[in-house]
Formats: structure tokens, C-alpha cells, sequence
């Protein structure tokens, strides 16, 4: 909880502009995987705050009941954004081609989209992912 407080009040954090609609983005792009956390890290940090601009500063225990859960959404995006970052230093340490660094490749895929499960909504509301993106012809 302390470091869901700490973001609130600290990190101020701006994840790049909307996706290009001219670009077509995959699914297994680490870069385009790492920016959908990072929206998604963004899009809950402003609901905690915007919880906390609402709050009658007269019942700091209500403020903090208020805020508690979305500040731990953005905390979750954020350490799958940087456990996800982690694993692609590593990865890229390997040689091209190497069965180790394709394993790691998957290993990366399958934790980041595990991550952003539960963030789909919202980045299909806020236009960072489109409904038909993980559709497999």
C-alpha cells in the first residue's frame, strides 16, 4: 500500500501519445506490449488521483480507502512493465536465433499479456488497443 501511496503523490508518469492508426500493431510486439502497460499504468494512476481530488480532506481514512484500490492497479501494471523490461534486457543479451532466446521471447509474450489482462477494457475504451487486435484469422 505504501508504494501505491507513493505513486499517487509521485510518479508522474506519461506513457506515449495514442498508438498510430496508420501503423499496424501486433500483439507480439514487445515495444507495442510494454507501451499498452504503460497505458494502462497511466489510465489508473489518473483514476486514483482523480479519487483523491474528491475526497472530503476532512476524513483522510476515507481518502485512503477511496484511492487504495485503483493506486494498486497502477502499482500492478507497473511491476508487470518492469518485470516485462527486465526479462527483454536479458533476452536481448542472447545470440539471434538461439532456442534459449526464443524461449525467453515466449516467456516474455506469455507474462505481458498475462499482465494485461486485466486492463483490456480500458485500453480498448481509451483507443491503445483495438477490439479486433488479438483476432486470429
Amino acid at each position: 500500500m505504501k508504494a501505491a501511496a507513493q505513486m499517487v503523490r509521485r510518479h508522474h508518469f506519461a506513457p506515449d501519445s495514442q498508438p498510430d492508426p496508420a501503423i499496424e500493431y501486433t500483439i507480439t510486439d514487445p515495444v507495442h506490449l510494454g507501451r499498452l502497460l504503460a497505458a494502462a499504468e497511466s489510465i489508473w494512476l489518473e483514476r486514483a488521483r482523480a479519487k483523491v481530488r474528491h475526497v472530503s480532506a476532512g476524513d483522510p481514512l476515507a481518502g485512503q480507502n477511496a484511492v487504495i484500490d485503483p493506486a494498486l492497479q497502477a502499482v500492478r501494471a507497473y511491476a508487470t512493465r518492469m518485470s516485462a523490461q527486465a526479462i527483454l534486457r536479458r533476452l536481448r543479451l542472447l545470440p539471434e536465433g538461439s532456442p534459449a532466446r526464443a524461449l525467453l521471447t515466449d516467456v516474455h509474450r506469455l507474462h505481458t499479456l498475462r499482465g494485461l489482462l486485466p486492463y483490456v477494457a480500458d485500453l480498448v475504451r481509451y483507443g491503445y488497443l483495438s477490439a479486433d487486435l488479438g483476432r486470429v484469422s
